[in-house]
């Protein structure tokens, strides 16, 4: 028997839907700096992405490197076009968080677990 892991993604999506919350995950594309104005910095490009997700506090465990208010955003690949990374900003419930780190990725690409912090 073949797992076909994109059939059980669909299917634990469709499980915990009424848990998941609506996400944006924005991406910032940075370009060349305009000349003869270098300390404006280079030009940014921000690009959304609508999808789901939930948030998390730390488990006790997880705690080494972790301030007060950092959350754990677990974003559900099959509803984004695009992979999370450090910088990326995640808004969901309301607040916009900002990933300081993709903390896994499942073996299946199903969910993407990200250190968030506000």
């Amino acid at each position: 028997m073949i797992f076909d892991v994109s059939t059980f993604a669909a299917e634990a999506l469709a499980f915990f839907r009424d848990a998941l919350r609506p996400a944006t995950l924005t991406k910032r594309t940075y370009g060349a700096r305009t000349p003869g104005a270098l300390t404006d910095g280079p030009a940014i490009t921000q690009t959304n992405y609508d999808g789901l997700g939930l948030v998390s506090e730390w488990r006790h465990e997880q705690t080494e490197l972790v301030k007060r208010g950092d959350r754990v955003v677990i974003l559900f690949a099959e509803s984004f076009d695009a992979t999370p990374a450090p910088t990326d900003t995640v808004e969901i419930e309301g607040v916009t968080y900002t990933i300081t780190g993709v903390l896994t990725r499942d073996a299946g690409s199903a969910t993407y677990t990200c250190a968030v912090r506000r």
